[in-house]
């Protein structure tokens, strides 16, 4: 081996082998070319770009259920139109809430998806500023940015089971936005300034 190799093995809680490489090679890289605006980052061919879309609320009006907790209740959300549930506010260690949230709405999610009696009752996800959507935008709700890429890959794996993801920020109430995100068809949105 020369200096510009490791060697690299990983192992499974168990101690059990789930990686090895023999031989990686590395190269030194300068602190400038992982900075955020470097060429390759706007060369990229995959960027996400977020673009206002004109909503209206539904014709009739929709029956929306707020769940003040991940216990999911049945008959609470029989007949609804949606369910929304917002993320917990973040308590503690960004690191702790953001494994706690995640896990939390995991256990939620799936209990969700494997009662059918749900299967046409829209699921609204809230998270706050988890996205960068316009440019300047903080994107400080770190906890709950691992919602996001949970969720889109249950959205991926169950597209017919109306689930939506809603970013709001600070200045937004959730319950002022949701109805109007009801309006759209959209899997993922984002609320700035209350709209």
């Amino acid at each position: 081996m020369t200096a510009d190799e490791v060697r690299l093995s990983a192992t499974d809680p168990f101690g059990e082998p789930v990686l090895s490489i023999e031989r990686l090679l590395v190269r030194p890289v300068e602190p400038d070319q992982l900075l955020h605006g470097s060429d390759a980052v706007q060369d990229s061919l995959y960027r996400v770009a977020w673009h206002p879309i004109d909503v209206s609320p539904p014709a009739t009006e929709p029956k929306i259920v707020m769940l003040d907790d991940l216990t999911l209740d049945a008959p609470l959300v029989d007949g609804a139109d949606a369910v929304v549930v917002e993320c917990p506010p973040v308590d503690g260690p960004v690191v702790d809430a953001a494994e706690r949230i995640t896990a939390d709405l995991l256990a939620f999610l799936r209990g969700w998806l494997a009662d059918e009696r749900l299967a046409g009752t829209r699921l609204v996800i809230t998270t706050r500023n988890a996205v960068a959507a316009v440019d300047g935008d903080p994107a400080t709700g770190l906890a709950h940015a691992p919602v996001w890429g949970m969720m889109r890959s249950a959205q991926a794996e169950h597209p017919d089971r109306g689930l939506t993801l809603l970013d709001l920020d600070d200045r937004t109430p959730g319950a002022h936005v949701v109805g109007q995100a009801l309006g759209s068809d959209q899997p993922q949105l984002a609320a700035r300034d209350g709209r």
